[in-house]
């Protein structure tokens, strides 16, 4: 029988690897409910190199967004949550990091809506929430916006705001040299 992959050497990703984030490249531009902003694109690199001192492995996320409707259940990473304070159940000792109801890392940055004037300045309560699952190679991100009815869900994501990749990028549980795409200097 004809086996193309073992023909051309397919698609082999060794799975001992210890895969971190790197951001390589300008990303989309991030689109949420009432938010629009710069983004990263991010690949997932070993932090064992071949022969040549390039990394052994590269993946490429391949993004995918669900929107579920809030309040109520969605799912994130495969589990299944009944509100977006289930993400951040108890505080770890890295700040902005959580673990939540299943007792996985999560990373959460919020800010406040953007004010225009004094009373927006007074008054203006609502965030956006961004939560971010971490597992092994891959990111799965929780989006929210105070008094919304959806939450946006995105498994394996390939494009991360940018305001958000300059908190990640310096978690100490990541090797900083890895997260800097060293042919864009980012």
């Amino acid at each position: 029988m004809f086996h193309s992959k073992k023909l051309f050497g397919g698609n082999k990703v060794q799975q001992n690897l210890h895969m971190q984030p790197q951001a390589y490249r300008v990303g989309a531009t991030a689109r949420h409910e009432l938010f629009v902003g710069s983004a990263q694109s991010i690949r997932w690199v070993s932090t064992e190199t071949n022969p040549d001192g390039q990394p052994a492995a590269i993946r490429i996320p391949n993004e995918s967004t669900r929107n579920f409707s809030y309040p109520g259940n969605f799912i994130a990473d495969g589990k299944t949550y009944k509100s977006w304070e289930q993400l951040c159940q108890k505080k770890a000792e890295i700040p902005g990091v959580y673990t939540d109801i299943y007792g996985r890392n999560v990373v959460y940055y919020s800010e406040l809506f953007p004010c225009f004037d004094s009373f927006d300045y007074l008054y203006e309560k609502r965030r956006h929430r961004w939560f971010f699952l971490l597992g092994n190679g891959k990111m799965t991100r929780v989006v929210y916006a105070d008094e919304q009815e959806k939450i946006h869900v995105t498994e394996d994501v390939a494009n991360i705001e940018t305001k958000c990749w300059n908190i990640l990028k310096d978690l100490p549980f990541w090797n900083q040299e890895s997260c800097t795409g060293k042919e864009h200097n980012l």
